[in-house]
């Protein structure tokens, strides 16, 4: 299965700070991401890691 989430951030809301709204609701284990390097920061692998 493939899934394409998007969320527009703001100004004052970074790309990496949504990427734990936008996984949280996924019930299924992620096997891969492609994303751009906004998201490669700890923050986000931990929530990777744990998805």
């Amino acid at each position: 299965m493939k899934l394409l989430l998007h969320k527009l951030a703001t100004v004052s809301v970074g790309d990496n700070e949504v990427l734990p709204i936008l996984l949280n609701p996924l019930r299924q284990k992620i096997q891969k991401v492609s994303a751009n390097g906004a998201y490669d920061i700890r923050a986000c692998h931990h929530v990777l890691k744990n998805k």
